[in-house]
């Protein structure tokens, strides 16, 4: 079930909203909203190509006003109670036949408590039929594509840009796994400047945003490799041509990812480990998704025969939290079962069966962030544990696992058998690299604002 539906019931309660309707209309507006704020407008755009059959388009136009989840229920009911409400419900009707709000909150609801529903909603002068879904005209156009990364779903479809989708879901592998990429190449996209800019200190103020693949700058390791005369082909990497500068050169990081299929990246705080993961997860799904655009290109060096790899990003203090109450610790099935369940949260659990048959063949590449970020010394065997597991379950799959330096000198925390590499602080050329392109991205950002 999407996030935003979990705990509906009591979350009405609370507002004392009577109205099922007008809440859970309001609680599928409402990340609209919130995407807008934080500067992502592709959700209200495609939200308004739904809504296009409306003569008038009064949620559209209060959607910018409103405060809170409760406020937007309120106002909902009052609009739908008064003279023009049939009128006026063509908008939310619209939008929660899109995206089955009511039959995926029905369906999160104890058997004992569905025919409250049902009675709810027939007060609210809505009807399910057998199926358990709206009788609704949706209006507006059949595929929706809007924007960069958005995704078309089809007639009565939307995809809301960031890490869930709204839409409904599929059946076809292939187009199943193409929407978990669009959705993970949104929240991958962007690096917010709040906090790294005194201009973005005010809150009220919309973040800006930049293109992570326009400033992202290739990291290189501590690791000293030989280096090969120009057209001088690597066996493994025939793609890599190195520059004859001097007897050894640093291993780039993807060239380590490249060259060993399970390995440990290591790093200072803000070295750019977690950075790099997200820079190569956006890429790889960005080249399936548009293979014309040759966004492996993107990433040197990078195998063609594995240029489809599905990347799967897991942060490992989540993964720890969500592993308190799993035993035993080094069951492989933790791992999957908490990625199952992250998808569900996404309403993407169409893709799960697709992705796990992309782990079976090996058609995977498995990121695992943040190893020293798990507070207790138990959680920390855990995660380790169900994360060698995991690897050795699927053992086609590419796997890359970030840690800080220190941390990984104990043995607690080490991969056995897993080579690592530690990440190189930036040298001069890097520096000028990166303050070209970080000042470049920002001139364009600020025009167009």
């Amino acid at each position: 079930m999407p996030a935003q539906l979990r705990g509906w019931r009591k979350r009405m309660q609370k507002a004392k909203v009577e109205s099922v309707y007008a809440f859970l209309a309001a609680a599928t507006l409402w990340p609209v909203v919130q995407a807008a704020r934080q500067g992502d407008w592709s959700a209200l755009t495609v939200l308004g190509e739904v809504v296009s059959g409306a003569e008038r388009h009064v949620l559209i136009e209060r959607l910018p006003q409103w405060q809170d989840e409760t406020e937007a229920a309120r106002e909902i009911a009052a609009i739908i109670a008064g003279d023009q409400g049939p009128e006026l419900r063509v908008e939310p009707d619209a939008v929660l036949e899109a995206v089955k709000t009511l039959e995926l909150a029905q369906w999160g609801l104890r058997q004992s408590t569905r025919s409250w529903f049902v009675e709810a909603l027939q007060r609210d002068g809505v009807t399910l039929n057998s199926s358990q879904t709206m009788r609704a005209d949706l209006r507006g156009s059949g595929a929706i594509a809007q924007g960069t990364g958005s995704q078309a779903v089809g007639q009565g479809g939307i995809a809301i840009t960031g890490n869930v989708y709204f839409g409904p879901p599929t059946q076809d592998p292939e187009r199943a796994l193409a929407i978990y990429r669009r959705v993970l190449m949104e929240s991958c996209r962007h690096l917010t400047l709040r906090g790294l800019d005194m201009a973005e200190s005010d809150v009220s103020d919309a973040p800006r945003r930049l293109d992570l693949h326009q400033i992202y700058v290739d990291l290189l390791t501590a690791t000293p490799v030989p280096v090969r005369r120009r057209g001088q082909r690597q066996r493994e990497r025939p793609a890599m041509l190195l520059e004859d500068v001097s007897e050894s050169q640093p291993l780039r990081a993807l060239e380590a990812v490249v060259r060993d299929r399970q390995v440990v990246l290591l790093g200072e705080p803000g070295s750019g480990k977690s950075t790099f993961l997200t820079y190569v997860a956006f890429c790889l799904a960005a080249h399936a998704i548009a293979p014309e655009q040759r966004w492996h290109e993107h990433l040197p060096g990078w195998p063609d025969r594995e240029a489809h790899v599905v990347p799967i990003t897991v942060v490992l203090r989540d993964f720890a939290r969500w592993l308190a109450a799993a035993t035993p610790a080094d069951a492989p099935r933790h791992l999957w079962s908490f990625l199952a369940e992250r998808l569900e949260a996404q309403n993407l659990s169409f893709a799960a069966d697709p992705l796990h048959d992309c782990l079976e063949r090996g058609d995977a590449i498995l990121f695992l962030d943040g190893l020293d970020e798990i507070p207790t010394p138990k959680q920390r065997r855990a995660v380790r544990d169900a994360a060698v597991a995991f690897m050795q379950r699927y053992p086609h799959c590419r796997v890359v696992v970030t840690c800080r330096t220190l941390s990984y000198q104990d043995p607690a925390w080490q991969l056995e058998g897993v080579p690592s590499h530690t990440l190189a602080p930036f040298d001069t050329e890097q520096i000028e690299q990166f303050i070209a392109v970080w000042y470049n991205e920002l001139a364009v950002l600020s025009g167009a604002r």
